[in-house]
């Protein structure tokens, strides 16, 4: 299962609550890779978004597969928000990610404000 883990706190949340169903049943639990995409936006925000996701699946003995993207070029490729535009690379890298790796299942973690994905 592949976590999308942005560095804010649903995504953490998400990730260490499979990480202790995983240490609860590890033979029945599939395996947990983290995924974090850096849209460049927020220039040292998000470089420790990027470092804190990687750093907290490391913590938890869970590889972190991150990728780097330019959301604004992105966006005006396609002329798209630069939200639907990090949105499209966020959904690019996993579901390569999940064909490079075999990987079963993406799970994202969203709150009330968040706009359905």
């Amino acid at each position: 299962m592949l976590v999308g883990v942005s560095g804010g706190p649903d995504s953490t949340a998400l990730l260490l609550l499979f990480a202790e169903l995983k240490a609860r049943d590890p033979g029945g639990f599939p395996e947990l890779i983290a995924g974090h995409v850096h849209h460049g936006l927020r220039g040292e925000g998000a470089d420790r978004d990027a470092e804190f996701a990687a750093g907290a699946a490391r913590a938890l003995g869970i590889e972190c597969l991150v990728e780097r993207v330019d959301a604004r070029a992105e966006a005006r490729r396609r002329s798209l928000s630069l939200e639907a535009a990090g949105r499209a690379l966020r959904y690019d890298a996993f579901a390569r990610w999940a064909r490079e790796r075999g990987i079963d299942a993406v799970a994202l973690a969203h709150h009330a404000d968040d706009q359905a994905e």
